[in-house]
């Protein structure tokens, strides 16, 4: 993956490629990240991004119930107020944890 990324480097200008967005995070040149990756996996990088001191872009959704350990015999039986509270304690954490950094939360649709 990274020769075909080092190929749009060299096309476009881009100063660097990376493999994994632990690596972004730690960049103390980059100050905001977009978040374009599956749902599932937004409240993680989020936090984390916040956590690094970076402002952040999320595409939609921002959030979403995707399921627990103990669902795996449950699934699409799961009561709508199970997933809406689920969301909403991580909406409210996130909040907080934007409150608290200082930086910028963007929320992106198409």
């Amino acid at each position: 993956m990274l020769a075909r990324s080092s190929n749009l480097l060299k096309k476009w200008g881009f100063r660097d490629v990376y493999d994994n967005y632990m690596k972004i995070l730690s960049d103390p040149d980059i100050d905001v990240v977009d978040i374009i990756t599956p749902p599932n996996t937004h409240m993680e990088i989020i936090e984390k991004a916040i956590e690094a001191g970076k402002n952040v872009i999320c595409e939609k959704p921002v959030a979403g119930y995707f399921g627990e350990d103990e669902d795996t015999e449950l699934i699409g039986r799961v009561s709508k107020e199970k997933m809406f509270n689920s969301v909403m304690n991580d909406m409210i954490r996130l909040r907080k944890i934007i409150e608290v950094s200082g930086k910028k939360f963007f929320y992106a649709e198409n």
